[in-house]
């Protein structure tokens, strides 16, 4: 094909071939859409692996003049994602199960709550500081993971 448009056979014209043949797939065909989709939530963990790190540095900086040192920090940050995602996973299932779609609703309601409770016993902090440093690292925690979830995307895009 490179041939035939006139473009010399080489690694990166091959490359930015097979990349804009994948563009127009991606546009053109709904099973290549789900399957791009289904490469980047496989991806998801990865980039946890890498952010949560660096979300723990922030976590870290707001709460600098306590007694807990990044270890600590970081072993909250984990334990958070952890009842995220069990707690997310089981009501995926019971969305599953009872052909509802309000799980993920459940979902909003009840993770904000165990995450500010989770803040507010493990720091011990009144309630106006804890809710001021939630809703702000809340915030940081989105822009981070827009961030992650665009760079894990073109990753995917790449490979």
């Amino acid at each position: 094909a490179l041939q035939t448009l006139g473009y010399e056979t080489s690694y990166w014209n091959a490359f930015y071939y097979t990349k804009a043949k994948n563009l127009n797939q991606f546009k053109d065909d709904p099973d290549y859409r789900s399957g791009f989709l289904n490469s980047i939530v496989s991806k998801i963990s990865i980039a946890l692996f890498f952010l949560l790190p660096v979300f723990t540095l922030l976590v870290s900086l707001f709460y600098i003049r306590g007694p807990y040192n990044y270890t600590e920090h970081l072993l909250l940050v984990f334990h958070v994602q952890t009842a995220f995602f069990i707690i997310l996973g089981l009501l995926l299932i019971f969305d599953k199960i009872f052909n509802t779609g309000i799980g993920v609703g459940i979902f909003f309601i009840i993770f904000p709550y165990y995450l500010y409770r989770s803040m507010k016993n493990f720091y011990r902090q009144g309630w106006f500081k804890t809710m001021s440093k939630f809703i702000v690292l809340n915030l940081l925690f989105i822009v981070l993971s827009s961030i992650g979830f665009i760079i894990i995307s073109f990753i995917s895009f790449l490979v």
